[in-house]
């Protein structure tokens, strides 16, 4: 089972207009994703739809269209979604995941754009630089390589 592609089909961001409240010191964001349909392309081959929102209370909201192929053994897929509208859960764990990696990464540019935070935590690698008297060297760093 393996996700061959990753297509999105339409994006939409909005940004709402400030209220006279002062800017909240912090933000809910809220994230869903759906899919909207699941046709069966081939033996071995499904094309899955999807919608994935972020909300960002009251602030602004961004929202993507999508789809992408899913190759694998569909009996199950086919039969659990005819009957339930949902995916067997092995297949929605890889799907609903991939919709979250590669969709946070357009909402994460789309927010920027927006000036809106960030959808998902972002950790930033940073240097600790120890001050002594022979001389400043980056925490971990063996300080005879700054030696000439």
């Amino acid at each position: 089972m393996a996700i061959k592609s990753f297509t999105l089909t339409a994006m939409e961001g909005r940004r709402f207009p400030a209220s006279g409240k002062s800017r909240p010191s912090q933000v809910r964001i809220d994230h869903s994703n759906t899919i909207t349909n699941i046709v069966i392309e081939g033996p071995g081959r499904a094309q899955i739809d999807f919608r994935y929102n972020v909300n960002y209370q009251g602030l602004g909201e961004v929202k993507l269209e999508g789809s992408l192929i899913f190759e694998g053994e569909l009996s199950d897929l086919e039969t659990t979604w005819q009957k339930h509208q949902r995916m067997p859960n092995k297949v929605a764990e890889q799907v609903h995941n991939t919709i979250l990696s590669n969709g946070s990464f357009e909402v994460m540019q789309l927010a920027h754009k927006l000036k809106l935070p960030p959808p998902i935590k972002i950790e930033v690698p940073r240097i600790h630089v120890k001050d002594d008297s022979k001389g400043s060297t980056p925490a971990g760093v063996n300080p005879d390589l700054f030696k000439p």
